[in-house]
């Protein structure tokens, strides 16, 4: 299911499909082979940008596993998210301060301007069908948060200045 949301969204974790081997249901992740992880240090410019979108992208999927181990790094330097098993998790909030979120803005408009489209949704929803019906909801309970945040930054409403903790966010309903 992270891998459609990847898809979908702009982010790179390498194609994987959910597939049934002598009667148990599991995924397959094309494996990538010889790149280094992503060192955990103190991150700044480009550096800072590529782990934020990993940051954004795991908040929108409630992966709470996210280790140094399963972030690598391609030739070009994006970040490629492995190990996705832990995403959608019971997380109803999303978990981004609101400097994150323009610092993401300003970075990543393209992928913003694909998270904020809201004509995906059904595809998405048919597309994650096979997951339970209270993760697939509230992952997009995270991602109209998401839009919402966006839009309250365009329309100066939430200042990403502001003294705000992570998880403030309250849950939107849908």
């Amino acid at each position: 299911a992270a891998y459609q949301v990847a898809r979908e969204f702009g982010f790179f974790v390498p194609v994987t499909v959910l597939t049934k081997l002598n009667g148990t249901m599991g995924s397959l992740q094309l494996f990538m082979e010889g790149l280094p992880t992503a060192e955990p240090a103190e991150k700044t410019g480009a550096e800072f940008s590529r782990s934020l979108m990993t940051r954004v992208f795991d908040a929108l999927v409630a992966n709470g596993d996210r280790t140094p181990s399963n972030v690598l790094l391609d030739s070009s330097g994006r970040e490629v998210l492995i190990d996705n098993e832990a995403a959608f998790g019971p997380a109803s909030f999303l978990s981004l301060s609101p400097n994150e979120l323009q610092r993401f803005r300003q970075d990543f408009p393209e992928v913003t301007a694909r998270l904020m489209n809201s004509k995906t949704d059904a595809r998405l929803r048919k597309e994650l069908a096979a997951r339970k019906a209270m993760e697939i909801d509230q992952f997009f309970q995270r991602l109209n948060q998401f839009r919402k945040a966006i839009v309250d930054l365009q329309n100066g409403t939430l200042s990403p200045q502001a003294p705000q903790r992570q998880h403030e966010f309250e849950p939107l309903g849908l």
